[in-house]
């Protein structure tokens, strides 16, 4: 259980504000939301995809090239953090974390 929630050391962190920059015009870089299911509910980055940190894991599923760059955010970071690390063990390649939500200074999706 300790390795699950291990966070990642080689996983680039960005400012959340530049993750539109990182998105326009490229398919191959999923946004991927770690908080839970009620956080992503209640506002989400444009064009993320609710990956709860628990079921990190099942990214297999929506993601199956370990190619694609993974941008990966949460409320504050920490659990960015965490899911950048359970990424990068199970293969992904291009991970980075663009941390809390809470520093974000654009609109949500609800």
């Amino acid at each position: 259980m300790f390795q699950f929630f291990k966070k990642s050391r080689s996983a680039k962190l960005i400012d959340i504000n530049t993750v539109p920059e990182l998105m326009s015009g490229d398919n191959d870089v999923r946004l991927l939301d770690v908080r839970t299911p009620q956080e992503y509910r209640a506002g989400h980055l444009p064009l993320s995809k609710s990956l709860p940190l628990p079921r990190t894991e099942a990214v297999e599923e929506l993601v199956p090239d370990k190619n694609t760059t993974l941008i990966v955010y949460c409320q504050s970071g920490i659990r960015s953090a965490q899911a950048a690390g359970i990424l990068e063990r199970l293969g992904y390649t291009h991970v980075i974390n663009a941390g809390g939500l809470a520093q974000w200074k654009g609109e949500l999706v609800q």
